[in-house]
């Protein structure tokens, strides 16, 4: 008889590890309950339960009481964890503390359907830890697909403490979205000297398991293998529009749609990530306002296209990036580089459709309102780097306020 040590619990969809302090991993059992339909009786939980399914009467039929990480059904996942600490918890006087990990993106309600089972299954005291951060535990080596924004802050902290990093990303340069080469070369520098290691224009081809089923390495398309104890997949949303192949709405890598939200094809809109325009929940909710007030009969447009503005901070070295960073047949680009900061502009007919500032980035408020609102910069007959705020405001003296031009 002795008394009980702390457990953590892998609550997965598809399989439920158990760790005992001291023991190691007591557990791994299948997330399935077999239940009675008829009556509602759990009959067994677990390998049990799987086993069971097909040698006996159609009535026992086999339950999964979690989705994605997350209880669905609150009553199996009580009784199915209840089953799993009586196995591993056996003649102990005391109830065990219990680690739980979940999803990052687990909700409140969530949260205490969980920690609710885990009580009424046994446990003293329950504790959740969010599952990207119990991975991390114990790790030594990591590898991030994608060094996008999500990607860099990920290695960031990795590298404080003292994880070993491999980024691997499909263009040549990190953080293609928002830095050229030259703003990214010193994040690059930065990096690899905290220790993290890029793997530029090359893509993840698959993984290696042990024979527990636990990552050991990330294999790439050109055959290099990069040692893992787990992986980030940053890589990016992409809508899913296979299904309109054939149905002659206009696509490219998202739906078409004009100022009003809609499609070239009658009575048909789209908002959000598969329009292409932004992710961001704001801009969405208004793309689809936009959308339902069209298919109500108004005219209205959806003047807010642009979405693209990030500021990140590495190391003490800071960057603002505003729209898109892609210079296009006849934009003009103006690049200025010193000791202490960079900035490049994209002019489109007359127009600043992009700008870096790499370094100092005070009193830079004003040009995300030149992108945005379309103003033709070359109407200032300044050097681009002497605008200022004053040289777009005018004062109205009937109506005693600055507008902007």
């Amino acid at each position: 008889m002795k008394l009980i040590r702390d457990i953590g619990i892998d609550l997965g969809t598809a399989n439920v590890l158990c760790y005992e302090e001291g023991r190691g991993i007591v557990l791994r059992e299948p997330s399935v309950v077999a239940v009675d339909k008829n009556t509602g009786k759990v009959l067994q939980v677990g390998s049990a339960a799987r086993n069971m399914l097909g040698r006996t009467p159609g009535n026992i039929v086999a339950v999964r009481p979690l989705r994605d990480g997350v209880i669905s059904d609150y009553e199996m996942t009580e009784k199915m964890l209840e089953q799993f600490l009586k196995k591993i918890n056996r003649f102990t006087l005391v109830k065990p503390r219990v680690v739980v990990s979940v999803p990052s993106g687990i909700t409140e309600v969530e949260e205490r359907a969980v920690i609710q089972a885990a009580m009424e299954a046994g446990a003293r005291r329950v504790y959740l830890i969010e599952e990207p951060f119990a991975a991390a535990l114990g790790a030594k080596e990591c590898v991030i697909v994608g060094s996008g924004l999500v990607g860099l802050d990920a290695a960031y902290a990795l590298c404080e403490r003292g994880i070993k990093c491999r980024v691997v990303e499909m263009e040549d340069r990190i953080c293609p979205l928002q830095l050229d080469a030259a703003a990214g070369a010193p994040y690059q520098r930065l990096f690899e000297e905290a220790g993290c290691e890029f793997f530029l224009a090359k893509r993840a081809a698959g993984s290696e398991l042990d024979d527990a089923g636990d990552m050991r390495a990330v294999l790439l398309e050109s055959g290099e293998r990069l040692p893992a104890d787990f992986v980030i997949v940053t890589a990016g949303v992409r809508p899913n529009i296979e299904f309109l192949e054939g149905s002659g709405v206009v696509t490219d890598r998202c739906v078409k749609v004009d100022d009003g939200m809609r499609t070239n094809i009658e009575n048909i809109w789209a908002a959000g990530d598969v329009a292409g325009l932004s992710g961001i929940w704001p801009n969405a909710a208004l793309q689809g306002e936009t959308a339902a007030r069209g298919m109500c009969g108004e005219s209205v447009k959806y003047s807010d296209r642009y979405a693209m503005k990030n500021t990140m901070n590495f190391f003490g070295l800071t960057t603002l990036s505003l729209g898109p960073n892609s210079a296009e047949a006849g934009d003009e680009t103006v690049v200025n580089e010193w000791r202490s900061g960079y900035t490049k502009a994209i002019i489109r007919d007359g127009r600043l459709v992009h700008l870096t500032i790499q370094g100092d980035i005070s009193n830079t408020g004003f040009w995300q309102e030149l992108i945005k609102r379309g103003v033709k910069v070359k109407d200032a007959k300044k050097p681009l780097e002497r605008l200022r705020y004053a040289d777009f405001w005018n004062y109205d003296e009937e109506g005693g306020e600055y507008l902007w031009k």
